[in-house]
């Protein structure tokens, strides 16, 4: 798979954002870098290189910690469980539809969030009552203002209170914009292309062109041929397509088999609601197409809609991104405001002793004051 540099780009900055949530809670790499990287490598890809990065880190904590290795028995509790969750996994993700597994990263992301910035505020809030005490019970007001500032204008709020980063996000807030206009520009250009070509290459030209909407050229893509609209312009009333192996005849034996038992014609009770239903599926002469001497043409044209399809979805993440900078920026600039100096942070150690014996402990660490730790 060969990715322009505005798709590598895009990948990386997807990468940080997720690095940017994991560094502030902990946890969440996964979560919020996937859904941005699965509009430009796919589902299936994107959760095959989100495992890179905890690979990495996975098998530091493996050497840093190597001479444990000998004193800490194998938790089988944990180890069965998970090697059983993998195989489910790659089992569901081959199995899924992409769109499902997308709504539920969705889903996972939108009950992640609040959940995160319900933390953040908790702790913010402890962090803020501590320095009220400290100071003598005054408070500088800031937070609010400087929030809103980096909601606004990712970074502003870093500029006001005199932080470099401020700069990572406006940088961040440019690429992102960029990157949607150019998917955007591209993906227009790609549509005029396959439009293009579908007239010159396959369809039936009666008349001035007419562009179509998106399922028109979907089902252009999908299908040899349209066949006729009306089988006999001569006779009266419409002589819908009769070959099934049409677009507009599978139409009509659909209609039939909706209205009139799978077959019957003109007299028979269903036949006007069967026509109706024809002359609003079928497509008309203005629309007509046939690939049967250049089946290959078909092909191409898909082709040609995926990647315009893709460069739409595309532009789509950029949006989330821009979303994404706004948020972490205005958290950055209220955490920085309430004089939190170190994120929420989660330690895994080895761990001796207890009823279990040899084993791992985790250390959840929140700020509740100020450098509190």
């Amino acid at each position: 798979m060969l990715l322009d540099p505005y798709s590598l780009s895009i990948i990386l900055v997807g990468l940080a954002i997720g690095s940017f949530f994991k560094g502030l809670t902990g946890m969440g790499l996964p979560l919020v870098a996937v859904p941005i990287l699965a509009g430009f490598l796919g589902v299936e890809h994107t959760i095959v290189v989100i495992q890179i990065p905890g690979m990495v880190s996975n098998i530091w904590l493996v050497w840093s910690h190597r001479r444990s290795a000998t004193e800490i028995a194998i938790r089988y509790d944990m180890v069965v469980p998970a090697v059983i969750m993998v195989i489910l996994g790659v089992w569901f993700l081959d199995a899924a539809d992409e769109r499902v597994i997308l709504l539920l990263l969705a889903g996972s992301v939108a009950v992640f969030l609040p959940v995160l910035l319900l933390a953040l505020a908790v702790s913010t809030e402890r962090n803020a009552e501590a320095q009220e005490r400290d100071s003598g019970g005054s408070w500088e007001a800031g937070p609010a203002s400087h929030t809103l500032l980096s909601l606004a204008v990712p970074g502003l709020g870093q500029h006001k209170q005199g932080k470099a980063r401020k700069w990572a996000f406006a940088a961040l807030e440019v690429m992102a914009l960029s990157a949607y206009v150019e998917r955007r520009r591209s993906g227009s250009a790609l549509r005029r292309d396959y439009r293009a070509f579908a007239w010159e290459a396959g369809r039936v030209q009666i008349g001035a062109r007419v562009d179509g909407d998106f399922d028109y050229y979907e089902t252009l893509s999908k299908w040899l041929r349209s066949g006729a609209f009306d089988g006999d312009a001569g006779s009266g009333g419409i002589q819908p397509e009769q070959d099934p192996e049409t677009f507009n005849g599978m139409i009509w034996a659909r209609a039939q088999g909706i209205f009139l038992g799978g077959g019957g014609g003109e007299g028979d009770p269903g036949f006007a609601q069967a026509i109706e239903y024809y002359e609003g599926r079928a497509y008309g002469s203005t629309f007509l197409w046939d690939w049967s001497s250049d089946p290959e043409g078909r092909e191409r044209l898909g082709d040609m809609i995926s990647e315009t399809d893709g460069r739409f979805r595309q532009a789509t993440t950029a949006v989330g991104i821009v979303i994404a900078n706004h948020v972490a920026s205005a958290v950055d600039a209220y955490l920085s405001a309430r004089g939190v100096t170190t994120p929420a942070s989660i330690d895994f150690a080895p761990r001796r002793g207890g009823p279990r014996g040899l084993g791992w402990t985790a250390t959840l660490r929140v700020p509740v004051g100020r450098g509190a730790r």
